[in-house]
């Protein structure tokens, strides 16, 4: 038996962040997602999407935190929009099919990195199930805090 193995290729990684009306995913629903998406010999791709959602059980406090009304960028009748990030040029409304579309490419077998991604990757769960499709990311998690706190102490 040898110990010699051929190295395996890292994982793609999703920087993930959400804006979220609150911080139940049974009440609550995520408004904005924000992806840098970081490929082994490839640049880093920003992504960043608005979503339309209801607001009849959002939490004042996180939409003042999270500065909803005041960013808040979906055009009047469309479900959301891709906004304009350094490689995407400019905004432009998408489905909501076309959005998940996206997403589901580029977060399939990517490992979510953020802080406290556990709350985003909640979130994402639910757009994904409302979507009728299945999370296809790595199941595990990074979280910076805990890696800095890791490498500090």
């Amino acid at each position: 038996m040898s110990t010699d193995s051929q190295p395996k290729n890292p994982r793609p990684l999703a920087f993930i962040d959400t804006e979220t009306t609150g911080l139940d995913v049974d009440h609550h629903d995520a408004w904005e997602i924000a992806v840098i998406h970081r490929r082994p010999g490839h640049p880093d791709a920003e992504y960043l999407w608005q979503i339309r959602v209801s607001l009849a059980e959002a939490d004042p406090e996180a939409l003042d935190i999270n500065g909803y009304h005041k960013r808040f960028a979906v055009p009047e009748g469309k479900p959301a929009v891709r906004l304009a990030t350094n490689t995407t040029p400019a905004d432009s409304p998408v489905s909501g099919r076309d959005m998940m579309l996206d997403l589901m490419g580029i977060l399939d077998g990517s490992v979510l990195v953020g802080s406290n991604p556990a709350f985003d990757e909640r979130f994402l769960t639910k757009l994904f199930r409302q979507a009728g499709t299945v999370p296809a990311w790595h199941y595990r998690t990074r979280d910076i805090a805990t890696m800095a706190v890791g490498h500090l102490y």
